[in-house]
């Protein structure tokens, strides 16, 4: 889980989320993205094999913006991970 509040990056708020890794070790990110003010402005929730890299920068129109409230990815995984033990 990783929150990130915005800031003005020239003339559009932008989220910088460090993942802290190229290679997760996590299965699934799950990134709340703040309004300036602290409020919540959009989560998403994004498998980790889809992102390679240390950072992300989310701005307006941002190619994971696709992820946003996907929370069926956790309950697809939950099912995934149940069907291992049984």
């Amino acid at each position: 889980v990783k929150a990130s509040t915005a800031y003005m990056n020239q003339k559009s708020l932008v989220n910088t989320v460090r993942l802290g890794k190229v290679f997760a070790t996590c299965d699934i990110y799950i990134i709340y993205l703040l309004h300036p003010s602290g409020e919540l402005d959009r989560t998403l929730i994004i498998p980790s094999h889809l992102v390679k890299q240390e950072y992300l920068n989310i701005g307006k129109d941002s190619k994971y913006n696709i992820y946003q409230d996907r929370w069926d990815y956790l309950t697809e995984y939950g099912r995934f991970m149940q069907e291992l033990i049984v």
